[in-house]
This record gives structure tokens, C-alpha cells and sequence, in this order.
């Protein structure tokens, strides 16, 4: 079989290909403008996003009052109106009032997630106050209902055992 020469015998290139920069390199004084203008374009972003960051705090502030007062108001008149005279079916009432007021919250579409979930932190701390004033104030009314449930059975015993004649065994089983 015949041989194919090997030139060079495997070391690669035998003439150097000139390799580096074509052309002189640009001095600092022709680079500082576009690296101004990228610093530049830098903090104008920045400083948008810092601006609209307080903006939308400031709007997450501004629901969160403006819900908050509307939770004291509304709640406030659910307590004035409420006749319950057990604890459990005010719980029931109220739980049901506190939930349709934060599904609003949920579709107030001028809010973010996040801002529907500060706003909704802020505002449930009012509703549980006012829950509480509200579970205490039905406790009361069950506890005057019983004092006068208990005041008109004396009143009702005292009457009938007047009537009756001391001997008279139902005189006894009321006693």
C-alpha cells in the first residue's frame, strides 16, 4: 500500500496566522459617553421601579383604609341589628358576613394579589374585634333573656303558691 506523506508530520499549522486586534483600540475618552448612557439608562430604571413600587404602596395603603373604615361601618351595624341570644348562631351569621365582605376584596380588580392579601390582613383584624364585641353582645342577651325567663317563673310560682293552701302537695312541689 502506498504511503501519503505527512508534511509538518502532525504538528499543525506551519506558517502563524497573525491574530489580535485589527485596528488600535478606542481610548476611554471615546467609551465614557456610552458607558455614562448605560449608568444612566441604568438608574432611570431603577429609580422607576423604586417610584412605582411607593405607588403601589401608597394604593395598597389607601384600599386598606378605605376597606377597613368600610368594615367598621358595615360590621358595626350587623352588631346593631343582630338579635342573636347564643354565641354559635351569631358565629354563624357573623362568619357568613365576614366572608361575603372579603370575596369583595377578592374582586376588586384595581388590586394585585399581593395588595388583595395585605389589604384583606389588615381588614379581618377589624372583622375579629368586632366579632368578638359582636359574640360578647348576643352572651349578654341570652344571660338578661334567662334573668327574665327566671324573674317571670318566681313571679308565676309566688302567685301560685298564694293561691294555694300550704297542705297542698302541689304547694309542696313547688317549694
Amino acid at each position: 500500500m502506498p504511503r501519503i506523506p505527512l508534511y509538518n508530520q502532525g504538528l499543525g499549522q506551519a506558517v502563524g496566522l497573525a491574530t489580535g486586534t485589527l485596528s488600535p483600540r478606542a481610548s476611554g475618552a471615546f467609551e465614557a459617553p456610552a458607558q455614562a448612557m448605560t449608568r444612566l439608562a441604568s438608574q432611570a430604571g431603577q429609580i422607576a421601579f423604586e417610584f412605582g413600587r411607593a405607588e403601589k404602596n401608597e394604593q395598597t395603603q389607601r384600599k386598606s383604609l378605605e376597606y377597613n373604615m368600610a368594615a367598621m361601618d358595615e360590621s358595626a351595624d350587623y352588631l346593631r341589628q343582630n338579635t342573636d341570644t347564643e354565641t354559635d348562631a351569631f358565629n354563624k351569621g357573623y362568619s357568613q358576613f365576614q366572608t361575603s365582605f372579603l370575596d369583595r376584596i377578592d374582586n376588586d380588580d384595581s388590586l394585585t394579589t399581593s395588595q388583595k392579601n395585605a389589604v384583606k390582613s389588615k381588614v379581618t383584624g377589624t372583622l375579629s374585634r368586632q366579632g368578638i364585641q359582636g359574640e360578647q353582645n348576643a352572651y349578654n342577651r341570652g344571660l338578661s333573656l334567662k334573668g327574665d325567663l327566671m324573674i317571670s317563673t318566681l313571679t308565676n310560682n309566688k302567685n301560685t303558691l298564694a293561691s294555694l293552701d300550704p297542705a297542698d302537695p302541689q304547694y309542696r312541689m313547688i317549694v
